[in-house]
């Protein structure tokens, strides 16, 4: 069995039995206002539940099925909002992951963390004809069944109204309904975490 392996991230710890992490934001930089708002507002729900937070949110989505979809700030103006951000919240940015949730067990062998990418996994690909779609209610059962496996982190793309964010609103997690979602890891991954310590 591999020795597992933490990794420190700002000023928290992710993988090898610490608590979950979450990492949450919009899909996109709509604006830096809004990016403001909803790291601040982000990092409010996550200290009041006593969780690790990573802000995410895209600079440029490149990967769109249409060209006329919103892409968002682009390299120079994203990393200039995430600076401020990240220097305003005291909070990490958010880089690269890959998702296959089939794999949790395989990738937890290696002794690494592993972040569950809750949102994307109920991502319809060309759902909506020129965009993608998504089935949000399957986020919460997905999150929970994710934390049971022993994940070290929950990855959510969470947008205040979903219906009006710029990309992939059909798939982000409302959020007023974090805290709940939150409310439900907590205790699921607690318990998981005293079973690989008996």
């Amino acid at each position: 069995m591999p020795l597992l392996r933490s990794i420190s991230i700002g000023a928290f710890r992710i993988g090898a039995g610490e608590p979950l992490v979450l990492i949450a934001g919009p899909c996109v930089i709509e604006n830096e206002r809004h990016a403001l708002k909803m790291a601040e507002r982000l990092v409010k729900i996550a200290a009041k539940a006593k969780v690790p937070l990573i802000f995410k949110a895209s600079y440029d989505k490149a990967n769109r099925s249409s060209v006329r979809s919103f892409r968002g700030p682009g390299l120079a103006g994203g990393l200039e909002i995430l600076r401020e951000i990240k220097a305003r919240f005291r909070v990490p940015g958010y880089n690269n992951l890959v998702v296959d949730m089939r794999s949790f067990p395989i990738l937890a062998k290696t002794g690494c963390p592993v972040v569950f990418d809750v949102t994307h996994s109920v991502q319809l690909p060309g759902g909506q004809g020129n965009a993608s779609g998504g089935e949000p209610e399957f986020i919460e059962p997905l999150a929970r069944a994710g934390t049971a496996v022993g994940v070290d982190g929950i990855f959510l793309e969470v947008h205040e109204r979903p219906e009006r964010a710029l990309s992939d609103g059909s798939n982000a997690l409302r959020l007023d309904r974090l805290p709940g979602l939150l409310a439900k890891l907590k205790p699921i991954a607690k318990l998981v975490r005293s079973w690989s310590l008996s």
